[in-house]
């Protein structure tokens, strides 16, 4: 799909991947085979990116900035007293966001790249038949950059630098 981010001014897109340095997410996300899903022989794997925060506004304006992406409401728990947002994007959307901000991270402009060789190099790898499940080597490329990204979340911004 071609989203129009030629369009978004650079001060947007500044202001975009600030707060994804800031209050984002960056992630692989992991989900387990299920009985709902009987063909699925091992774990699926989608890059992901959002930023959760209590003021509505700011969400809305980020999604807004880029012209997709999907807002949910979280209810609040037992750790919170607030009504938080989440703006969700999945791998593609998440893909052509990051290509735009990347100029602009500071903090997370190492997962930013790591997400992206991902998205990429899954694309390139993931032409396979399907009945006959997951090559090892994909499942063992997708587990690489999972890992990788959990890694790079453990590390201080100081010690990347």
């Amino acid at each position: 799909m071609k989203y129009n981010i030629e369009e978004i001014k650079e001060v947007d897109l500044a202001w975009a991947a600030g707060l994804i340095d800031g209050e984002g997410c960056l992630s692989i996300h992991k989900k387990s085979p299920s009985p709902s899903r009987p063909l699925a022989k091992s774990h699926t794997y989608q890059a992901r990116m959002h930023v959760k925060m209590t003021h509505l506004p700011t969400i809305q304006r980020f999604v807004d900035i880029f012209g997709f992406g999907s807002i949910y409401k979280e209810m609040p728990g037992k750790n919170s007293k607030k009504v938080a947002w989440k703006a969700d994007f999945g791998a593609e959307q998440t893909e052509a966001a990051l290509l735009a901000m990347m100029p602009y991270f500071v903090t997370k402009k190492e997962e930013a790249e790591t997400l992206l060789a991902y998205i990429t190099e899954n694309r390139e790898r993931s032409d396979f038949p399907k009945r006959l499940g997951v090559p090892k080597e994909l499942v063992e490329m997708r587990e690489e950059y999972y890992y990788k990204m959990r890694e790079l979340k453990k590390c201080e911004w100081m010690e990347r630098q």
